[in-house]
């Protein structure tokens, strides 16, 4: 096994004692997926695991040593020990021995065939399903090359479905990708992933740019219509609480503190639980909420914007007005002085027509 992994490897430089996150995986309609299909895409099965990265790492001495993270967190290397739930990961990628590969492998670690919410007829290989392979940061291997690396390190291999070179796809061909049965068994997928190798995150100009479309037990908002077309503060926060609000999202939140080992199994959990919604909530969905606001709020602020300018202007016209006069006789002054005999120019009272 080792030195099959050795054959297939090749050095490339990491960052010491561990290595760069993943792209981060936006919903199909989110805006900075503009490019997404431009170009081929390569569409893979989305699973139901916890995510997992590791890489065998070679220091300035020439020492190897194995990294291993989940969700930004180490679970091996540098010292870490594993969690609970990456135990068993952790323990099967130790008994590869040294691979001097630098590279850095991305996929699925799963316990029990019920890892999550899904329940599989079965876990892959080891327990581990890889999807990619990164050379260094946005420098991708190809599904080919994820499967012998995937079969020589003897874990599953995340099933490609098919490279998409036409055009954004349709509503049917998401739905038809949905339909399909999981590779592990038992259900159907749990999604799709989206991934164009050659295009940015506009956000993370050095990530690649990946999307994903999910089953609607898995999706994190619900498509319900707003309850008003003119709606109130109140109706707006509702109605973006409602889309929000789903349990697909609090079972994210349960499987992030589970893979974190923050998890006791009691009524304890409630609080990290709220506050590990309200994070990720915000986090993933900050452009969408910002855009909710903006839609709903941003016309009433700008009809407010020129409230009292009228009567402003008005009054401001009249003062220029004022000024521009300023030495000449108002008009009521005018006609006081023209009965007043004194006015020069005038002749007396009682002289006109003489």
């Amino acid at each position: 096994m080792n030195e099959i992994v050795r054959r297939i490897s090749q050095s490339a430089p990491l960052p010491p004692n561990g290595f760069h996150s993943y792209p981060k995986i936006y919903n199909l309609g989110h805006r900075n997926l503009a490019e997404l299909f431009d170009g081929p895409v390569v569409v893979q099965e989305k699973y139901d695991g916890s995510q997992i990265s590791w890489a065998w790492i070679q220091d300035k001495d020439y020492d190897v040593e194995l990294f291993v993270k989940s969700k930004g967190k180490l679970q091996a290397g540098g010292g870490a020990a594993p969690d609970k739930m990456f135990s068993g990961a952790v323990d099967y990628l130790l008994s590869l021995g040294t691979v001097t590969a630098n590279y850095v492998f991305r996929g699925e670690w799963f316990n029990s065939p019920h890892h999550n919410t899904l329940t599989y007829d079965d876990v892959p290989p080891n327990g581990l399903i890889l999807y990619d392979v990164e050379f260094s940061e946005s420098d991708f291997a190809g599904p080919g090359a994820v499967r012998k690396y995937a079969e020589a390190l003897g874990i599953g291999a995340a099933r490609t479905m098919m490279l998409w070179e036409s055009g954004h796809p349709a509503q049917r061909d998401l739905d038809l990708w949905l339909e399909e049965k999981s590779t592990l068994g038992g259900p159907l997928v749990e999604g799709v992933v989206f991934k164009n190798y050659a295009k940015h995150d506009p956000q993370q100009p050095d990530k690649a740019l990946m999307g994903k479309y999910v089953s609607p037990v898995f999706r994190e908002k619900h498509g319900k219509a707003w309850k008003a077309t003119n709606p109130g503060s109140n109706d707006v926060v509702a109605n973006i609480v409602e889309q929000l609000n789903t349990e697909a999202r609090w079972e994210k939140a349960v499987q992030h503190l589970r893979d974190d080992g923050l998890l006791e199994g009691s009524p304890r959990d409630i609080g990290a639980l709220m506050s590990e919604v309200k994070v990720d909530t915000l986090e993933e969905e900050k452009e969408w909420i910002t855009e909710q606001l903006r839609r709903v709020f941003v016309p009433k602020i700008a009809r407010g914007l020129g409230r009292g300018l009228p009567e402003w202007y008005k009054a401001r016209l009249l003062e220029e007005a004022m000024k521009d006069n300023e030495g000449l006789t108002p008009p009521e002054e005018f006609i006081q002085a023209e009965a007043d005999e004194s006015l020069p120019g005038n002749p007396p009272i009682g002289t006109w027509g003489e």
